[in-house]
């Protein structure tokens, strides 16, 4: 088992997918890792509750159709996470923080 932060490209080189129907940046390495490896990806969604305590989610990623590009199927596989996350960070808006600024026309060049 091996976490990997997939909410933000700190290093701003992942493909461009969108994310809440805009365009960002979102990193790549699970979907290269997952393909070199044959690995399934399953994301990890920590909910609090209102007691304070948290619950945990594993949640694997929906099947996705790869093509053998492998340029091609890390794209569709990080877009395929980023909807993921997409549906979780909308059902509990609350409870997700981004301390930059998320989507290109919000960065400066």
């Amino acid at each position: 088992v091996l976490g990997i932060v997939t909410d933000r490209d700190v290093a701003g080189t992942g493909p461009i997918v969108q994310f809440f129907d805009a365009p960002t940046r979102f990193p790549d390495g699970v979907a290269s890792l997952s393909l070199r490896t044959g690995a399934p990806i399953v994301l990890a969604i920590p909910i609090r509750r209102p007691d304070g305590r948290f619950e945990a989610w594993f949640i694997p990623l929906p099947p996705v159709a790869l093509c053998g590009d492998r340029r091609v199927d890390v794209v569709r596989l990080t877009q395929a996470v980023a909807r993921s996350l997409e549906y979780h960070v909308a059902s509990h808006p609350e409870q997700w923080t981004v301390f930059q600024k998320r989507w290109p026309e919000a960065q400066p060049g």
